[in-house]
């Protein structure tokens, strides 16, 4: 099962919604439930409901019931996987012109594409060699005493929580703009320079350095 915790920090209000998780090969489930509680700890609503269809609130006080957001027919592009034309559109772009997406962009994942083929044996294959990858990389890294720095992201602890996270520092898009403009004025030399993969080139997050 996979948990997304959101919370209200000003409020200390959170959320807290499940999502029932299934391997490659066992088909697919829908289904997510949660709760909502108060600052104090308090159960205040509960939450159940399928991201292809709705999800619903209840309120725990009131027994009131009211469904909070609802996926149309008519959204929905695959059938299959049932994700909706928005998440096509963001698992295509950049299809015309592949140049503008970063080699550490998780559409370039072996397993990812595999799954898209149906190719369910192989992306759990290739998956778990994506992981070891990883896994190799920060055992290199810790050896050497390397220190990881992301290219467009920087630690900040916050102010009320105490908590550290990741925040854009910005970078991406302006890069990503720029090797467009080169590219289309035709100076391929300058646009290689953009989007390169920075300290992340060659190793397990370059997923344009596996052969699927």
């Amino acid at each position: 099962m996979e948990k997304l915790l959101l919370r209200i920090i000003q409020k200390n209000e959170v959320a807290v919604v499940n999502f029932n998780k299934t391997g490659f090969l066992r088909g697919v489930n829908y289904n997510v439930d949660g709760y909502v509680q108060d600052s104090s700890g308090n159960r205040v609503m509960n939450l159940r409901g399928s991201w292809v269809a709705n999800l619903s609130a209840t309120w725990l006080d009131s027994g009131e019931e009211r469904i909070l957001c609802e996926v149309t027919p008519n959204n929905i592009f695959s059938q299959k996987y049932k994700y909706t034309k928005y998440t096509e559109k963001i698992l295509n772009s950049g299809a015309d012109l592949p140049e503008l997406i970063a080699p550490t962009d998780s559409r370039l994942r072996g397993d990812r594409i595999l799954i898209q083929k149906f190719d369910w044996k192989k992306a759990t294959k290739t998956k778990k060699m994506i992981e070891e990858r990883q896994r190799e990389d920060k055992r290199r890294r810790e050896q050497a005493g390397e220190h990881w720095t992301p290219n467009y992201f920087v630690p900040v602890v916050d102010e009320v929580t105490g908590e550290t996270n990741w925040e854009y520092k910005g970078g991406y898009r302006e890069e990503k703009e720029a090797k467009r403009k080169a590219l289309e004025e035709g100076d391929t030399e300058q646009a290689q320079l953009y989007l390169t993969g920075g300290s992340a080139k060659g190793t397990a997050s370059d997923f344009t350095s596996y052969q699927f």
